[in-house]
C-alpha cells in the first residue's frame, strides 16, 4: 500500500484529491491511502518519512509550499512530490527540489490520474532500492546506494551517506538487517560497508570514501569474492 499526504489548506480542492485519488485506487487496482494536512506547519512537524507521495499546495498561508518543499528534502530527499498550484509559473523552480510534476487548479480528474500513475510507476520502482534507516533524530529515507558505510562503537552507530552523518544507538546485526545483502558486506566487529563504494582492498583494509577500513581476517577472503561478484554483474546496478 502507498501512502499520500495532501498538504492544502482550501477544503473544496483538498475534498476534491481526496475523491480523485479513492477513484484513481478503484479504477486502477491500486491499494492507496491518504492524509489530509490543512497547511504545511502541521505537516512538517508530523513528517517521519511516512509517505510515499506527496501533493503539495504553492499557495498557503504561513509557510508556502515552495518553502515547504525546501524543508521537506531536508528530512526526505527520496518521496515523490507533486505541487500544486493555481498558475503553472510558481511551479516552475520545481527542480529545485526535485519535484516530479505539478497539477494546475482547477483539478480536472484525466489530467490528475495520469500524473498519479506516473508517480505511483516510480515510487514502486524506487521502493525496490531504498532503505529505512532509525536514527536519533528519527527514520531516514534513502536508496541503498546513498549509503557508503556503517561504523558502530560501543552501540554508537553513526551512518555515513551521501546526504551526510546519521548517528543511532543499537546494535550492528540489527543494521544488518535492514540493509540489501547483496550490496552490504560486514568487514568485522565494527564496520558494514556498500560494496558499490569500496574503491580499492589493500592488505588487510578497504578503502571506501577516502577511509581505510579494517577487515577483520577471517572475512577478507569472503569479501574478495562479494566484491569480484557484485562488479562482475552479480550485484545491484
Amino acid at each position: 500500500m502507498l501512502h499520500i499526504a495532501i498538504v492544502e489548506d482550501t477544503p473544496s480542492e483538498a475534498q476534491r484529491l481526496e475523491s480523485y485519488i479513492q477513484r484513481f485506487s478503484q479504477e486502477k487496482g491500486e491499494a492507496l491511502r491518504h492524509t489530509r494536512y490543512e497547511n504545511a506547519d502541521a505537516f512538517l512537524r508530523e513528517y517521519r518519512s511516512q509517505y510515499d507521495i506527496v501533493f503539495m499546495d504553492i499557495e498557503m498561508p504561513g509557510v508556502n509550499g515552495m518553502d515547504a518543499a525546501r524543508q521537506l528534502r531536508e528530512k526526505d530527499p527520496s518521496v515523490i512530490l507533486i505541487f500544486v498550484t493555481h498558475l503553472s509559473q510558481y511551479a516552475i523552480n520545481g527542480y529545485e527540489v526535485d519535484a516530479l510534476d505539478y497539477i494546475v487548479k482547477p483539478i480536472g480528474y484525466p489530467a490528475f490520474a495520469l500524473k498519479l500513475k506516473r508517480a505511483v510507476t516510480r515510487r514502486r520502482g524506487a521502493r525496490e532500492e531504498e532503505i529505512t534507516l532509525s536514527t536519533n533524530t528519527g527514520p531516514l529515507r534513502l536508496r541503498a546506494s546513498a549509503l557508503k558505510y556503517v561504523e558502530i562503537y560501543k552501540h554508537h552507530i553513526v551512518y555515513y551517506t551521501e546526504l551526510g552523518e546519521y548517528k543511532a544507538y543499537g546494535v550492528l546485526k540489527d543494521v544488518e538487517a535492514v540493509l540489501p545483502k547483496a550490496q552490504f558486506f560486514r568487514c568485522g566487529g565494527s564496520y558494514i560497508v556498500n560494496l558499490r563504494h569500496v574503491m580499492a582492498v589493500s592488505g588487510m583494509e578497504v578503502l571506501v570514501d577516502g577511509r581505510a577500513i579494517p577487515i577483520s581476517r577471517a572475512r577478507k577472503k569472503e569479501l574478495v569474492a562479494e566484491l569480484n561478484r557484485y562488479f562482475s554483474g552479480g550485484g545491484p546496478a
